[in-house]
């Protein structure tokens, strides 16, 4: 679930930057339709800044989360970036803001994992991430 699918909603309001209160909603509901549904996990594609975001996702998918951050060089962020967005005040927007959620999320002690992804295919980080939260090679 791509979670900041859930939460993009214009304007935020003042108190909540990033719209954490409209994506713990959404995430709920849409979690109970997939739990209800029959999935066995969920894939929460986004970041948790905080313990307390760890928690507010946990509390909306109604179980306990593990988390894996993925981690690339500051070079290789910044030109995944230029590829990413056309530029303007998005792109630089995202390349200011990529610097302060890396220094962020060094300091938050939220992540249960890290997987380098330096220059690694979709298929490769996918097995590196299943494999460091134990789930195993994927279903086919």
């Amino acid at each position: 679930m791509d979670l900041d699918a859930l939460r993009r909603v214009w304007p935020a309001p003042p108190d909540d930057r990033f719209n954490g209160a409209l994506l713990a909603r959404n995430l709920a509901a849409v979690a109970r339709n997939a739990w209800d549904a029959g999935a066995e996990r969920l894939v929460l594609a986004g970041v948790a800044e905080t313990v307390e975001d760890r928690s507010a996702l946990e509390e909306a998918v109604a179980e306990t989360i593990v988390t894996c951050r993925l981690v690339v060089t500051a070079g290789e962020l910044r030109r995944r970036l230029l590829v990413r967005h056309a530029p303007g005040a998005e792109r630089d927007w995202h390349l200011d803001r990529a610097e302060e959620l890396d220094a962020v999320l060094d300091g938050a002690d939220v992540h249960d994992h890290a997987v380098s992804v330096d220059g690694d295919d979709p298929g490769r980080v996918a097995t590196a991430v299943l494999d460091a939260v134990g789930w195993g090679p994927p279903v086919r």
